[in-house]
């Protein structure tokens, strides 16, 4: 028994590349999209043209609080380009400055961010749990 992979049902052929203009976008240059489904549409054409083309590279990014996607082309020599605001203040902090967060999951994910900020920043932070509230204090 073999089964056959019908190609126009994921990909389909024709307008869907030709729809965006991906060729005319510069580097950080991008498109926004208001549907879900236009913007998964495009992200695959994006992904399907960066296949075709050596040396460009399309990334995309959906919001789903605001409800709204973008496709932006990047250089692969910079990297992807950085979406959306920052959520927590660490860019801001002073050495000895603090945070605090209320529950575990929150005080956990902001802890890990704080990890990774610091790794890529060349500074420290050291977090603990105190009780109900967690603090993650900026020390280098």
């Amino acid at each position: 028994m073999s089964f056959k992979i019908d190609k126009s049902v994921i990909m389909p052929p024709g307008p869907y590349l030709t729809k965006y203009n991906f060729a005319a976008l510069r580097v950080n240059e991008g498109l926004t999209f208001d549907d879900y489904k236009q913007y998964r549409l495009a992200v695959r054409a994006a992904h399907e043209f960066s296949r075709r083309h050596r040396g460009v590279k399309f990334c995309g990014r959906w919001n789903g609080n605001e409800g709204t996607g973008r496709v932006v082309r990047y250089s692969p020599k910079i990297g992807r380009p950085k979406f959306g605001t920052k959520k927590y203040p660490f860019n801001e902090m002073e050495i000895g400055d603090s945070i605090a967060f209320k529950g575990k999951k929150t005080y956990n994910m902001a802890k890990n961010a704080a990890s990774t900020y610091g790794k890529y920043n060349n500074l420290k932070f050291r977090s603990r749990w105190l009780g109900d509230l967690g603090r993650i204090w900026r020390i280098k």
